[in-house]
């Protein structure tokens, strides 16, 4: 008889969830694999263990060598809480046992319950209308997804984000947003909780918990192009809507970009990348104060908690990043002298990022026409054929006048 592996998913803790299918499939186990939480739930049908063999772990390259070990093992089954199909571990395992030579066709997968099917029929919200972000084990924020999602449902990994969510609610002006916690869904300690993010203010609780977000104020973000008048302006430069609709056409935001701005201004590029990246990060480099001020205060307007504002001369404030950050899409609105270096570190991070580039001066156009030579015999890449986008004035009647012109670069490979 050969090994046949099978992924059951447990539920979301309480064993009367468990399906017939994945209730036998435990009960004919010889071993049983899964965190502490989850051979508790295995243990709650089992008698009598003694002819099953136990290992407690969450690793999979543990579990991948203790099956290969125990290869005499013909049924063994891996406990996953909540559904195989939602934040689980199951699918990178299966990916794993695949690496280290087991046979995809000797596995068998059963699926759960997931925590969030649980949670949100018990509060009357549907599934297919809530966005699921995991904060679990994760560095992830949910503020840019609350602009624009009504619903957002997160599996919560410490006792104190549910704290820190609030509080970040609060400083972002998002005090209305309706918060619902749960806590030990399925046990007889089960908690849910609902109120404002005042109320969850310093609260604890149980480290696996659900958090649900309401915003009745949540308006669709649409295309690229925020009005002018919804930025926090001063009396530095900005980029015009039109001309911000150009660049950010160009720059082939994905959901989970890794974004540079440099020279930011006040910052309405870096604001509109962070709401389409919304899974994604963005990093604006600004070296006046004024305007690091400006981009901190339109990122509070439009709670963009995925934007990092960098202080400093690029690129040597590249040195403040994470270390061994990778961009993948660039946009150089202002280099301060320094394209020919900024071009070189941008390139050295990433060979193959989205470059673009906007130039106002004759003398930044100048330098973007010797860089086009160099970039192509050094890197093999190309500056796209230089557009030219004019701002026009929405003045007088009949009146043809417009601003200055900026033109906009975008390198490409040959």
């Amino acid at each position: 008889m050969e090994q046949t592996i099978c992924f059951v998913g447990v539920g979301p803790g309480n064993e009367k969830y468990l399906s017939e299918e994945a209730r036998l499939a435990i009960l004919e186990a010889d071993l049983l694999t899964g965190s502490k939480r989850m051979l508790e739930t295995a243990g709650q049908l089992l008698m009598d263990s003694g002819k099953k063999i136990l290992f407690e772990s969450s690793n999979r390259e543990e579990i991948a060598d203790f099956l290969n070990s125990h290869s005499e093992c013909k049924k063994p089954v891996l406990l996953y809480s909540g559904d195989l199909s939602v934040f689980s571990g199951a699918m990178e395992m299966r990916k794993l046992l695949i690496k280290k030579g087991f046979d995809s066709e000797k596995m068998r997968f059963i699926p759960g319950i997931s925590s969030a099917s649980l949670f949100l029929s018990k509060i009357g919200i549907p599934l297919s209308e809530t966005v699921l972000l995991s904060l679990h084990g994760r560095e992830a924020t949910p503020l840019p997804l609350l602009r624009e999602k009504k619903y957002i449902l997160l599996f919560l990994g410490n006792a104190g984000q549910a704290s820190e969510i609030a509080e970040k609610l609060i400083f972002y002006g998002l005090s209305k947003v309706e918060m619902t916690l749960a806590s030990r869904l399925s046990y007889p300690d089960e908690s849910i909780v609902q109120g404002k993010p005042e109320d969850f203010l310093h609260l604890q609780h149980d480290n696996l918990s659900l958090l649900f977000l309401n915003n009745k104020d949540a308006v669709p973000l649409g295309f690229f192009g925020l009005p002018n008048e919804l930025f926090f302006k001063g009396s530095v430069p900005m980029s015009k809507r039109e001309s911000r609709i150009a660049i950010l056409s160009r720059m082939k935001i994905k959901p989970d970009s890794v974004i540079f701005d440099i020279g930011a201004g006040t910052g309405s590029v870096s604001v509109e990348a962070a709401l389409h990246a919304p899974y994604g990060k963005v990093y604006a480099f600004e070296k006046k104060e004024d305007a690091v001020c400006l981009i901190r205060e339109n990122r509070r307007r439009f709670a963009c908690d995925n934007l990092h504002v960098i202080p400093g001369n690029a690129p040597d404030s590249f040195r403040l990043l994470p270390e061994g950050l990778i961009p993948d899409t660039v946009f150089i609105g202002g280099s301060g002298g320094h394209l020919p270096e900024i071009l070189h570190a941008v390139l050295l991070k990433n060979n193959a990022a989205t470059v673009v580039i906007s130039a106002v001066t004759l003398e930044t156009l100048g330098c973007l026409l010797e860089e086009k030579k160099r970039l192509s015999s050094e890197y093999c890449i190309n500056f796209s054929s230089l557009s030219t986008v004019n701002v026009p004035v929405r003045g007088p009647y009949h009146m043809m006048q417009a601003e200055n012109p900026v033109w906009i670069a975008e390198i490409i490979r040959q």
